[in-house]
């Protein structure tokens, strides 16, 4: 009797551990996603803060105003693209590297903060990728402030 009552105690210990083993997964891929995100944001406004733009060069079309609309992920409109986002894989590419399939989606607006002289804007980045577990969209906005090269 006491083997019995044990081998069913140990049996509801095993169901429990596997329960929060199931959930440290779940949290662990999300994570991962919002550091994902996290790094190719970052890398995008590297890329845009990085542009020449002076005053006789003009403004880059990456830094153009955008009209404020939004895209099917909750997306930032990008001046450029007129379409949804094209997806990336974690690394940046539009494949699927070490298995890891393209889900991330990269927008970007430039705002003008000097409509005057033109010389600064405040530029906003975001990644989102889709949660089909719970059929949501998560991800995260990063900005910056970009003045003009040769603006004094």
């Amino acid at each position: 009797m006491e083997v019995m009552v044990a081998t069913s105690l140990l049996g509801f210990a095993l169901v429990a551990m596997f329960g929060y083993h199931a959930q440290a997964i779940s949290a662990n891929k999300h994570a991962r996603a919002i550091t994902d995100c996290t790094y190719l944001a970052q890398t995008r406004m590297e890329k845009l803060v990085s542009l020449a733009w002076t005053e006789t060069s003009g403004r880059p079309s990456d830094l153009a105003d955008g009209d404020g609309s939004t895209a099917k992920w909750g997306a930032l409109y990008h001046p450029n693209s007129g379409s949804a986002p094209t997806a990336v894989d974690g690394q940046g590419g539009t494949g699927a590297n070490f298995g890891n399939p393209a889900k991330y989606y990269i927008t970007w607006e430039a705002d003008t903060m000097d409509a005057v002289n033109d010389t600064w804007l405040r530029v906003r980045v975001r990644c989102t990728y889709g949660d089909k577990r719970i059929g949501s969209t998560h991800g995260i906005t990063i900005s910056a402030y970009r003045y003009r090269d040769d603006a004094s």
